[in-house]
């Protein structure tokens, strides 16, 4: 993850994301082209944010993908379900 690695030699998150291109990450967009929101400190005591409105490019609707959801689903699945 660019944010990480950044952190590790700066020793800081970065401010903004854009920061993060071109050294630790080729773009700052999702999947569909879309900017992807970022902010540090991060919602609900997180070092940061980071999400993706989703498909349909807009944001706070059922599609949106918060990199800290993603990362806690993935942990509660067991392997090979």
């Amino acid at each position: 993850n660019g944010i990480i690695e950044y952190k590790t030699f700066a020793n800081t998150f970065p401010v903004n994301i854009a920061d993060l291109v071109p050294n630790y990450v080729s773009t700052v967009k999702d999947a569909w082209g879309n900017d992807l929101y970022y902010a540090t400190p991060g919602f609900a005591g997180k070092p940061f944010t980071l999400i993706s409105n989703g498909p349909d490019g807009e944001p706070e609707t059922d599609d949106d993908m918060d990199l800290w959801t993603i990362i806690e689903d993935n942990a509660e699945t067991p392997a090979g379900a």
